[in-house]
């Protein structure tokens, strides 16, 4: 769940706490406003380096992979729970993580 952790940092505490809000307790623990940053943009690139500096990911493929999965769970984890369409969207600089197909956006990891 470090993953969860780092995205924390690049979230406002109100993003952060919306976030939260729209996933089971289990997961949202991890998302906590304590370590919200500032709502900063952030490069993909520097999200899934921070990732591997914080998880088992021995390289920067592996991290993306790990990233790419725990993104995609919290998305639709969030899919799943909205009403009417409306919940809170994960920064866009992580929209390349939930894309499929050939070369999954051409992240490290991805083939492609």
């Amino acid at each position: 769940m470090d993953t969860l952790k780092v995205l924390a940092e690049y979230l406002s505490e109100d993003q952060a706490q919306n976030l939260a809000s729209q996933l089971p307790s289990q997961i949202a623990q991890y998302l906590s406003t304590e370590r919200a940053g500032s709502a900063r943009e952030l490069p993909l690139s520097v999200f899934v380096e921070r990732v591997g500096e914080q998880t088992v990911a021995r390289d920067p493929e592996q991290a993306a992979v790990y990233t790419r999965a725990v993104v995609r769970t919290v998305e639709e984890a969030l899919a799943a729970g909205a009403e009417g369409g409306a919940r809170p969207p994960l920064p866009q600089e992580l929209a390349p993580l939930l894309e499929r197909g050939p070369g999954d956006a051409g992240l490290p990891g991805s083939g492609g």
